[in-house]
């Protein structure tokens, strides 16, 4: 895998994030703008074709709306260390606190967990919203980072590895990190927009008493 200082196409790479199943992360900086940068080991991938199609097809429909609080793809590209075949995304990064950390470490305030879950829910109606919903699957709060603003909080939801959209499915969850926030029915296949619906309840109540 890429290791930390290693230059790939004028990016250095700075480890922040421990390896997972799918993706290790890195933040780089090129000029004055910092990115986000998500490599991925295609060896780890059980269907990699079927797994970067989907990928590639959520990136495009995240971008294609345009709207605040979803990661902006800014760049992609193939590449190859040391024989491995990586496919490297490049999101703008969004400076602010895993909302997990926030909650472990104060609880949080309930007009806080109010203004955060309304942030998230209005992503989510969004994705929703598409002709061919995206369905976040594992919605939870390590995949969402806060940043408190004078009025309330900037939200960004992120990591759409293991979302659905239309025909692709996922027959694999052992590399998902809380099964907490999953609907029951998501592990039968059985993936509908009212399966992010259940995995909000859970949020709401992880906002407001921690789990």
């Amino acid at each position: 895998m890429v290791t930390k200082g290693e230059i790939i196409n004028n990016y250095e790479i700075k480890f922040i994030d421990s390896e997972d199943y799918y993706t290790t992360n890195y933040r780089a900086k090129k000029e004055s703008e910092s990115f986000l940068l998500e490599i991925v080991n295609s060896e780890l991938i059980i269907n990699e074709e079927l797994f970067f199609k989907r990928k590639n097809l959520i990136n495009k429909k995240i971008n294609s709306l345009n709207v605040k609080g979803l990661p902006h793809l800014v760049e992609y590209f193939n590449s190859s260390v040391e024989g491995e075949i990586l496919k490297i995304y490049s999101y703008k990064y969004f400076p602010g606190e895993i909302l997990s950390e926030r909650i472990n470490r104060e609880k949080l305030l309930e007009y806080e967990a109010k203004n955060i879950f309304i942030e998230v829910v209005n992503i989510i109606s969004s994705l929703h919203s598409l002709k061919s919903p995206i369905i976040k699957v594992d919605l939870n709060s390590d995949f969402i980072k806060v940043r408190e603003t004078k009025t309330g909080f900037d939200v960004e939801v992120s990591n759409f590895n293991n979302s659905y959209i239309e025909q692709f499915i996922i027959d694999d969850f052992s590399h998902i990190n809380n099964l907490w926030f999953v609907a029951p029915e998501v592990f039968e296949n059985k993936v509908v927009v009212q399966s992010d619906i259940y995995s909000l309840g859970v949020l709401m109540i992880d906002l407001l008493i921690g789990i």
